[in-house]
């Protein structure tokens, strides 16, 4: 059996920030600020496209917003936790 080259070794993954999903060196939950909304009910519905993306504003939203909901995906007619937000009166 022979040795991995640099060529063919797999780097280790960097650290991450459980809640920013951003490289820990890089977090910014400590900069985010906590907006009150208790009387908003906020509902993020993220193309899944952009849930992959290192940038992740949808998800920097949702950490700011406390009591969001962040879904991704692309029809959200069959999801009863959107349907039941999206539900109550009034809807904007």
């Amino acid at each position: 059996m022979t040795a991995p080259t640099a060529a063919t070794a797999v780097a280790p993954k960097r650290p991450t920030c459980e809640s920013c999903l951003r490289p820990s060196v890089v977090c910014v939950c400590a900069s985010l600020p906590k907006l009150a909304t208790q009387n908003t009910h906020v509902v993020l519905l993220q193309h899944p496209r952009e849930s992959r993306m290192g940038i992740g504003t949808a998800r920097l939203a949702h950490l700011s917003l406390p009591g969001s909901l962040l879904k991704a995906g692309l029809d959200f007619s069959a999801d009863a936790q959107v349907q039941e937000a999206v539900g109550r009166a009034p809807a904007y």
